[in-house]
């Protein structure tokens, strides 16, 4: 194998993406739930880094910050139906919900990052860490769209190619479609 080996890749690809499209119902959330428990983390560490200028992966204001966003991520995530369906689709109405969510979320962080101070955590944490949590959601949401996208298109035998698209607003959006062999 090489690494300019694309039957392989697309093999890998296939295998890849059959083996998470045939998990029952409940492995899969688990997997989505998991995935933004670590996104979730991602967004703490790069919020701190963002704000106090260093890069660090564990401290205790690290830890305590990433446990309260944890703790407040998954109840406002289930009750604003974030986990309701399984295969996120990548329309602006699920983003929308997302950023409603990630919105959500702020109210718990500010509470307790001004009101109760949580020690060497600084408040704008509490603001920045859930717009980099949507940005990271926002990112997998759009890849999870193209995966399943190409999963459908394999599935059906039809090659995947790209095209661009003109949007609303006069720009270009490069749009993944199923074309014909």
């Amino acid at each position: 194998m090489t690494f300019r080996d694309y039957d392989y890749w697309r093999r890998l690809r296939k295998q890849a993406l059959n083996f998470i499209g045939d998990r029952p119902r409940v492995q899969r959330q688990a997997a989505a739930v998991m995935i933004d428990g670590v996104l979730c983390l991602m967004a703490v560490w790069i919020a701190f880094s963002l704000r106090l200028g260093v890069w660090e992966l564990f401290s205790r204001p690290i830890a305590s910050f990433a446990a309260c966003a944890l703790l407040f991520w998954y109840p406002i995530a289930w009750r604003s139906g974030v986990y309701r369906s399984l295969i996120r689709y990548s329309g602006s109405r699920t983003v929308a919900d997302l950023a409603v969510a990630c919105g959500l979320l702020m109210i718990p962080l500010l509470v307790v990052c001004v009101l109760f101070r949580l020690p060497d955590v600084p408040r704008t944490l509490s603001v920045l860490h859930p717009i980099i949590f949507l940005l990271l959601l926002a990112g997998d949401l759009g890849a999870s769209g193209v995966a399943a996208m190409a999963r459908t298109a394999e599935a059906e035998g039809l090659p995947l190619t790209s095209t661009s698209a003109p949007t609303e607003t006069g720009g270009e959006q490069l749009r993944l479609e199923a074309g014909e062999s």
